[in-house]
């Protein structure tokens, strides 16, 4: 178990006058070692939902979000981005609240250690999960959250199509091909041509001159993403998707 902190996207009263309550939700992305793509859920009174919390007086919705990443699911993120804000007035049965919904994409090993319970101390105590983004407990997540995780997913399969492994799910610096079309045949949950991903990725790859050792068959050829050949800014940025 772990302790309370602050308080979690929950259902409670709110203290809400003529103006609307914000809320930060965060939809984390990852790459099970399965390889499938996950969304990480909490369970806060029996109802699946993404990591969420209120706005607090000063604070900026990126960092809201960050906060609520930590607190209510265990886990500290980046690079963050804000997808859209939704703001049904009856989208929240406990009065009028606007969501900021945001994505984030982690290596596996963060979202394991919060499902295996040894996170932040500063963690609620609530049930962590990754699940399919797709049907299941992803379709039914509370509120519009999994109106969120459709937003996020179809973002992060618009930079993959662009760049090599654009949130790093392969952890390593350097990566082979094949290791490399295999997340982006996860991420775009389909099969990938292997003439026509190696034509669109080798120009944003940089060749390190080593090859694979001790593994059986040829060795195969290691990259590098070449923007890894410095280091890597965390940004906050607005895609107002609609």
């Amino acid at each position: 178990m772990r302790a309370n902190s602050s308080s979690p996207n929950k259902p409670s009263s709110l203290d809400l006058d003529s103006r609307p309550a914000v809320s930060s939700d965060l939809c984390i992305l990852t790459l099970t070692p399965e390889g499938s793509l996950a969304v990480v859920v909490v369970k806060i009174d029996g109802e699946y939902q993404l990591p969420g919390a209120q706005l607090e007086p000063g604070e900026r919705l990126v960092d809201a979000a960050r906060r609520a990443a930590l607190t209510v699911a265990g886990i500290e993120v980046g690079e963050v981005h804000q997808l859209r804000v939704f703001d049904s007035p009856t989208r929240d049965a406990r009065g009028w609240v606007l969501s900021a919904a945001h994505f984030a994409a982690v290596p596996h090993a963060q979202v394991q250690v919060a499902i295996d319970g040894i996170a932040s101390a500063s963690a609620e105590a609530y049930p962590v999960l990754a699940v399919p983004v797709e049907g299941g407990v992803a379709a039914g997540l509370k509120w519009d959250h999994s109106e969120i995780v459709t937003q996020a997913v179809k973002h992060l399969r618009r930079e993959y199509e662009l760049r090599p492994d654009r949130y790093r799910f392969v952890a390593k610096l350097e990566v082979t091909m094949l290791e490399l079309r295999t997340a982006h045949e996860a991420v775009a949950g389909h099969r990938i041509l292997k003439d026509s991903f190696r034509r669109l990725m080798q120009p944003k790859l940089f060749d390190t001159g080593n090859v694979t050792q001790g593994l059986l068959g040829k060795p195969a050829r290691l990259f590098m993403r070449k923007d890894e050949e410095g280091p890597r800014a965390v940004h906050h940025s607005d895609w107002n998707s609609k």
